[in-house]
């Protein structure tokens, strides 16, 4: 599960394993792990073919995950504060 604060600029993941019942806040924790510093962002995606999408509200742009670090995919003024992600079934 990748995971950010909505004004927060950096993306944290923990595996869901460590979220079930039973799992001690001690070890929940231990397994949250800082991925990379992004930006503000408003929505997280992962397509189909495993690629984390960021969006970028303040400069009207989407970025996705490249290891540690995120790359710029789009940036145009038409997407005015771009929010939620959705994906076709044609990816």
């Amino acid at each position: 599960l990748y995971y950010q604060a909505l004004t927060g600029k950096t993306l944290y993941a923990i595996d869901t394993g460590l979220l079930r019942e039973g799992v001690s806040a001690a070890q929940q924790a231990a397994g949250v792990k800082t991925i990379a510093e992004t930006h503000v962002a408003d929505g997280l995606w992962m397509s189909k073919a495993g690629v984390l999408y960021i969006t970028s509200p303040t400069d009207d742009s989407i970025t996705r995950l490249v290891g540690d670090h995120v790359e710029p995919v789009l940036t145009d003024k038409r997407l005015r504060w771009p929010d939620t992600f959705s994906e076709g079934p044609d990816g």
